[in-house]
């Protein structure tokens, strides 16, 4: 009876040990990948929209790959 009891509780016991397993030191972080966040000044000129951050004297030329039918 005294094995019985023994074996019970540790097979009662061993879902709390392996759950340990389970959780990471620290959560995966979301890629941001393609996720950079630009402010600036969108103009259109003659059949290109140009792109000019804030405080930058660059232009980038803005390609519309997204098809939001944005025309310049």
């Amino acid at each position: 009876m005294m094995r019985a009891a023994r074996t019970l509780a540790l097979f009662a016991l061993l879902p709390l040990f392996a759950a340990c397993q389970m959780f990471d030191n620290e959560p995966a972080k979301p890629s941001l990948a393609g996720m950079t966040r630009m402010q600036g000044e969108l103009t259109a000129q003659g059949d290109k929209l140009l792109f000019q951050p804030c405080n930058d004297k660059r232009n980038y030329v803005v390609n519309d790959t997204g098809g939001t039918s944005i025309h310049a």
